[in-house]
């Protein structure tokens, strides 16, 4: 639903929770951009006739046929043997790839792992079980979505389009110690650089395979850590022993805060209360499993796709909310589009309420109380206590950063006490305000009160510029409302910088908890 000023949902029916507790919940993801330019304003009145016939078809190539050619194949593979599917060099696009197995026992299913290398890359883009690569890792039943599945006849497919501009390598490999037979195809387009230009195309990749293990005691289960730049177009998510309340905790680029934090592994798949009653599929997600705590789940995200581009890393919670082990055992990884190197770089951090940080930045806020605090960030390490100093603004701040000339827009980070709820601001840059948008962290939290959130500056003012002037103003989101805001670190990203010689020292306690900070 494309908006260009802003976006408001509400009910009509009373959210209603469970009947010990009462009340109700929900979420929604958004996106924001640097300009609001090329978005048109959703009216419900859009043509959805194409993207209904796609969804009718599950099972099949959502893609147009024109230009496709097929690869069959067949064989046998022992134990602890390899077979390569595919080896093409030139440029090309992988379109579908589907195999089928026989016996498709949980065993052989787990053990046969599928490996694919782009253009001659060291280390392959692909590389997991058969079964998680097709979106379902138990297998008790056939689910199909738009683009992974399992048809009736057995057949598992993978349509998501797979570019390559030098060559492309599919193998099978069986890391067990039982013969596993099979037949397929890989359906393939050739030289289509047109159909994908090398810039700003990435290549189709896994991340690192997370194999069934317990959740550490009073952490989360990982399910997908990638070093890079890119973005996610699928997750797939298994437990062996958990219900499915664990919250789905997804960090970008850093961030110490959540960018999404579901209510509920269910709710991240998008089936509410559905999971007792297995399976389930719709053209976006599916279910597979049963309510004794044993479930694979697929969601695809090609419409609300998670774009970093430093980092990626997502978690998911124990069982209905516990830090304790309490035999949580989970695997999974996500799909994603891009490479392994950044697409931005931090070329300043500012240290509120530390006087020499202050002094190098040039900060002034006149009307200000500067405050301590000791207190966690919300998600996987609310039970890290950071102590840091910084300041309640009631008149605005100011401060110089330094920037890559060659920025592509700039992206302040701003870790905050969100006991202030409510906050907004208006930002300037060299005396220009933005126009496009102010900056707004509505919500709040008194127990977890470190809050990181971001603002994205547009090109059209930081372009070719080496430092520029930030000007923070307090603004009310309502009329009657008081001015609220306050700032402890706030970091400085230039984008589209990918490598510099020159890094920012960063105290410990700017460090994100999963990367070892305090």
């Amino acid at each position: 639903m494309p908006f260009t000023k802003s976006l408001r949902i509400t009910s009509s029916v009373k959210l209603q929770g469970s009947h010990t507790t009462g009340g109700g919940w929900g979420h929604a993801i958004w996106h924001s951009y640097p300009t609001g330019k090329g978005l048109r304003q959703f009216t419900g009145k859009e043509d959805l006739g194409a993207l209904l016939g796609l969804w009718r078809n599950l099972g099949e190539d959502p893609k147009p046929r024109e230009g496709i050619q097929s690869t069959a194949f067949k064989g046998a593979i022992t134990g602890g043997a390899s077979r390569v599917l595919l080896d093409l060099p030139g440029k090309g696009s992988l379109s579908a790839i589907r195999l089928h197995l026989e016996p498709a026992t949980p065993a052989r299913l787990g053990n046969l792992w599928l490996r694919i290398t782009w253009d001659g890359e060291v280390r392959p883009g692909v590389e997991c079980p058969v079964v998680a690569f097709f979106g379902n890792e138990f297998g008790k039943n056939r689910v199909q979505t738009l683009m992974q599945g399992v048809n009736k006849d057995g057949m598992m497919y993978n349509y998501w389009p797979m570019p390559f501009w030098q060559s492309a390598r599919v193998e099978l490999e069986n890391r067990g110690d039982q013969t596993v037979s099979f037949d397929g195809t890989v359906d393939f387009k050739p030289s289509t650089v047109l159909d994908y230009p090398r810039a700003g195309t990435g290549h189709f990749r896994a991340s690192a395979y997370q194999p069934m293990t317990a959740k550490p005691h009073g952490r989360d289960s990982l399910i997908a850590e990638i070093a890079g730049s890119g973005h996610v177009v699928a997750g797939l998510i298994t437990a062996e022993k958990s219900d499915c309340e664990g919250d789905v905790r997804v960090y970008i680029d850093g961030c110490g805060t959540p960018a999404v934090e579901s209510d509920g592994s269910e709710s991240w798949a998008c089936y509410g209360w559905g999971f007792a009653f297995p399976p389930q599929q719709n053209p976006a997600s599916s279910y597979d499993g049963g309510w004794n705590g044993a479930w694979s789940m697929l969601r695809l995200l090609m419409g609300d796709c998670y774009p970093f581009r430093t980092s990626f890393r997502m978690t998911v919670e124990g069982g209905s909310g516990t830090r304790d082990n309490n035999g949580d055992r989970r695997s999974g990884l996500v799909f994603w589009y891009g490479e392994p190197e950044p697409t931005m770089a931090l070329t300043d951090f500012l240290d509120v309420g530390d006087p020499d940080s202050e002094t190098r930045h040039e900060y002034t806020a006149l009307s200000s109380e500067k405050k301590d605090l000791t207190s966690a960030l919300e998600g996987e390490f609310d039970n890290v206590p950071i102590t840091d100093s910084g300041r309640t603004l009631n008149g605005p701040s100011q401060f110089t950063v330094q920037i890559a000339p060659e920025n592509q827009g700039v992206l302040l980070r701003r870790r905050s006490d969100q006991m202030q709820r409510g906050q907004r601001a208006k930002v300037s840059v060299d005396g220009l305000q933005i126009a496009e948008r102010t900056w707004i962290a509505p919500d709040g939290n008194p127990h977890f009160r470190w809050f990181e959130d971001e603002f994205l500056i547009p090109s059209s003012y930081t372009r070719g510029k080496s430092k520029i002037v930030i000007r923070i103003e307090p603004a009310p989101i309502e009329q009657k409302q008081g001015l609220n805001w306050n700032e402890s670190l706030y970091w400085v990203f230039s984008l589209g910088v990918a490598n510099r010689t020159e890094g920012v020292s960063l105290p410990q306690k700017a460090v994100p908890p999963f990367d070892g900070g305090r």
